[in-house]
C-alpha cells in the first residue's frame, strides 16, 4: 500500500477512499443522512460514493476522508457521524458551517437556544442529532494558541440518526 501525505493531515492511503478531504461537501439533514448519503442506503451504496473504508466492523465502518463513521446493523444505514478534521470538506447545517461556528452559536441555531457552556455535548431529540467536543473553553487560557482541539470553543463531531439511535443511545 502507497502512503501520501496530505497538507494539514496526517497520512492517508491511496485504496482506501473515492474522495478527498476536500471534495466532498457534507449536508446534515436529519431524518434524511449526511447528503450525499442517505438513511436506508447500503453499505454498498456508500462505498460507491466514499470509496473502501478506512475501517469496518460489525456493521461499522470509518472512512477516512471525510472523518464519517456510518452505522448499518441490519444492512442498511441508520447513524453517521462526522468529525472535525484539518483541511476537511465543509459540513453544513440549515446553511451555517458545523465546524466553524462556535459551539454556542451552532446549538443556538439547531435549537432557538443558548446551550450551558459547561457541556461537553447537546442531544436534539426531536432531530436525532448529537454534537460533541473532547474539552471546553474555560479549560484554555484565553492567550493559548488554538490546539488539536480548537480550544473547545468548537463543536468536533455531529451526529445524526435514524429512529431514535443518537439521543436514546441505544445499540446500534
Amino acid at each position: 500500500m502507497r502512503w501520501r501525505r496530505r497538507a494539514g493531515w496526517s497520512r492517508v492511503a491511496d485504496r482506501r477512499c473515492a474522495v478527498t478531504d476536500s471534495s466532498l461537501p457534507l449536508e446534515v439533514v436529519p431524518f434524511v443522512g449526511v447528503l450525499p448519503l442517505r438513511f436506508g442506503m447500503s453499505l454498498d451504496e456508500v462505498k460507491r460514493i466514499l470509496g473502501e473504508p478506512h475501517h469496518e466492523r460489525d456493521g461499522i465502518s470509518q472512512f477516512a476522508f471525510p472523518s464519517l463513521r456510518v452505522d448499518y446493523p441490519q444492512g442498511a444505514v441508520n447513524f453517521f457521524e462526522v468529525s472535525w478534521r484539518p483541511g476537511m470538506s465543509e459540513v453544513i447545517y440549515k446553511g451555517v458551517s458545523v465546524f466553524d461556528t462556535l459551539a454556542e452559536d451552532l446549538v443556538e441555531h439547531i435549537s432557538g437556544a443558548r446551550p450551558n457552556r459547561e457541556d461537553y455535548d447537546f442531544r436534539d431529540r426531536e432531530l436525532d442529532l448529537a454534537l460533541w467536543r473532547p474539552m471546553l473553553p474555560e479549560d484554555y487560557d484565553a492567550a493559548e494558541p488554538e490546539d488539536e482541539y480548537r480550544n473547545g470553543r468548537y463543536w468536533m463531531a455531529i451526529a445524526i440518526g435514524s429512529g431514535g439511535v443518537v439521543v436514546n443511545e441505544t445499540p446500534r
